[in-house]
C-alpha cells in the first residue's frame, strides 16, 4: 500500500522525465494537489517542473 498512490505515480513520471529529484517532484505534486499553484525553490532542476517556480 502506498499513500497517495496517484500522486506518487505523477511524481515518478516527473522524476523520469527531468533532472529533478523524486522527492522534489513528490513535494511539488502534493503541494499542487493541496491547492498551491507553485512551490518556490532555489533548486534549478526542480524549478523546471511545472509545479515549481524559481526564486533565482
Amino acid at each position: 500500500m502506498v499513500e497517495d498512490e496517484p500522486l506518487v505515480h505523477k511524481a515518478l513520471a516527473d522524476f523520469k522525465s527531468s533532472s529533478a529529484d523524486f522527492a522534489d517532484g513528490l513535494i511539488g505534486v502534493k503541494n499542487r494537489y493541496a491547492g498551491c499553484h507553485h512551490t518556490l525553490t532555489f533548486d534549478r532542476a526542480a524549478a523546471n517542473l511545472s509545479s515549481f517556480s524559481s526564486l533565482d
